[in-house]
């Protein structure tokens, strides 16, 4: 589990790296770009969603007002309420795995508990 999970993460790691690097350059020529995440979507869905269609919208003769991103918010969701260490039954083994590594930070993000 342990050599899986982190090599996972690392290339998780590496997407977001390259992502990072694609946006700075973006930003370096003056293109637009926006950053979101599912964290900010279930915040304030509506906000969320309004500033996706704007973003994409933008300076474009299109708008969209008539538009309802109602059912599409009503219907975005996080699967499990609880933190991860209520969900994943290797909860062990998983903070065994990427303890003292650079994505420990990572396992109580969310409010969940690390063993004793």
């Amino acid at each position: 589990l342990g050599s899986t999970l982190f090599n996972g993460l690392e290339e998780a790691y590496r997407e977001n790296e390259i992502l990072d690097r694609l946006r700075a350059e973006a930003d370096a020529l003056g293109v637009r770009t926006l950053r979101t995440s599912f964290e900010n979507m279930m915040s304030d869905k509506s906000r969320a969603l309004t500033a996706i269609e704007d973003f994409v919208l933008a300076d474009h003769p299109c708008r969209a007002e008539e538009w309802s991103n109602t059912i599409v918010a009503e219907k975005a969701a996080r699967l499990h309420s609880h933190p991860l260490s209520d969900n994943v039954t290797n909860w062990n083994d998983v903070v065994a795995a990427l303890r003292g590594t650079k994505f420990e930070p990572f396992l109580t993000m969310d409010g969940s508990r690390l063993p004793d």
